[in-house]
């Protein structure tokens, strides 16, 4: 059993990204790869489903004490991490935001910020001044800017400029793959070509080892006696991983030992818990054969190779089994019963909103769900300005809220539930009079 000094503070990661490389556990392969592309001067999308450890990821690309490991030819300039649902929603801003933390990074750098706004011809400046040095854009949650209207596809077309004139590289973090998160004219188009995918799912065996055993020295937890229970309930997945440790870390507190009862406390804490991920996982990252294939393994028939092979590098499956029992158990409750409405419907006590059967992602604002569900209460009716604000922002604010802030509210709708664009087959604007809820016929 380890002797470590017990932790007063639950030390594992379960909801927040890990930004120390000393909590960082495993993703050796993916990190030599990215950095072996950044410094030929490509451009990687690093592609994970939701609790992959994505954020995570970039977090450590861009720690210097993880360059000086992975870099063979040194440090050869700065790395600079945006957020993409936080940069503004205009190329302008996206450019601002470059120089600023291009800036943070190279306060030498003779160049000067104004107004939140920045031009074309700035940013090539800048990157004029940092020459020879490499920049590299380290940009998160990159479906916020692809799927964004307000980011028209020659700002696409000049990031892709950048990459090949000058020493830059961007390293995207997606869901899935770039032409998967894209509209179909972005994903279409040149951009999407200089990127080189890496991919991010489970632990490898040895990772899995490396990360029990580490933990347990540090904090006193004997991980690697109950490593079965926790590969029964997480898999190799780090997130359920982390979960699991979580769960049994709390039960140590107060324990001390570990005996069956512990151990079902332990099963139902984590089955509550990690639900809404399970069900965000079937409905918003799962595709029809993906999901054919994961209710085929648990039937115990047989599935396509092609699709365990993908399941595997996303992590769900390991030498095509689904280690995770609570994962089985909730494909054998929720897997025959998966939404099959065409077109747009609500889920009230979830706030879910699927299309076609799948799960809208980026979820809603609370005023986007408000305003949709508006729409549908009465599926065909017009609804005028006056009912939709009422509705939205509440009797309170029928003077104040005018026709622009509406337009942007149904812009911000359309952009999650009609990505593909005009002509809009389900937010249907009726001049003169309001909105309505079409039935999706184009």
């Amino acid at each position: 059993m380890m002797t470590a000094a017990p932790l007063l503070v639950n030390p594992f990661h379960t909801t927040e990204p890990i930004r120390d490389p000393a909590d960082f556990y495993g993703r050796k392969r993916e990190l030599r790869r990215v950095f072996e592309l950044v410094e030929k001067g490509a451009c990687v999308n690093v592609i994970g489903e939701r609790r992959s450890g994505k954020t995570s990821l970039l977090y450590q690309i861009a720690h210097p004490q993880v360059q000086a490991r992975y870099l063979l030819q040194g440090e050869r300039g700065p790395f600079i991490y945006l957020i993409g649902g936080l940069v503004p929603p205009e190329p302008q801003g996206f450019y601002f935001e470059v120089l600023r933390a291009l800036k943070e990074k190279e306060p030498s750098l003779p160049f000067e910020l104004q107004d939140g706004k920045a031009r074309e011809m700035e940013l090539r400046q800048a990157l004029e001044m940092l020459s020879p040095r490499r920049l590299t854009i380290l940009i998160d949650e990159f479906e916020y800017i692809a799927r964004n209207p307000q980011f028209p596809l020659r700002f696409f077309g000049f990031l892709r400029g950048l990459s090949l004139q000058y020493d830059l590289s961007f390293v995207i973090a997606t869901g899935k793959r770039l032409v998967d998160s894209c509209p179909q004219e972005v994903a279409t188009s040149p951009f999407a070509n200089i990127f080189t995918s890496v991919e991010i799912g489970s632990f490898t065996e040895e990772e899995f080892q490396e990360f029990l055993a580490c933990n347990g020295e540090r904090t006193g937890l004997p991980l690697v006696e109950i490593q079965e229970q926790i590969r029964r309930l997480a898999g190799y997945f780090p997130y359920l991983v982390q979960r699991a440790c979580w769960f049994y870390f709390e039960e140590w507190r107060e324990q001390k030992s570990f005996d069956d009862q512990v151990h079902q406390r332990v099963r139902h804490a984590f089955e509550e818990d990690v639900r809404p991920y399970f069900d965000a996982v079937w409905h918003r990252y799962l595709d029809d054969e993906e999901r054919q294939a994961l209710l085929a393994l648990v039937q115990g028939e047989q599935a396509p190779t092609r699709i365990i092979a993908r399941l595997e590098r996303r992590g769900h499956l390991w030498q095509g089994e689904i280690l995770s029992e609570p994962f089985a158990d909730y494909i054998r409750r929720v897997g025959l019963n998966v939404p099959v409405d065409r077109g747009v419907w609500l889920d009230e006590d979830s706030g879910n909103v699927y299309l076609d059967g799948k799960l809208v992602d980026p979820p809603l604002t609370a005023k986007e769900f408000a305003f949709l569900r508006l729409l549908c209460r009465e599926r065909g009716k017009i609804y005028s300005p006056y009912e939709i604000v009422r509705e939205v922002w509440g009797e309170d604010y029928i003077e104040e809220v005018d026709d622009y802030r509406i337009s942007k509210l149904v812009s911000r709708l359309r952009c999650k539930i009609e990505p593909e664009g005009k002509p809009w087959k389900y937010v249907i604007t009726v001049p003169g009079r309001g909105y309505k809820l079409g039935s999706g016929a184009s």
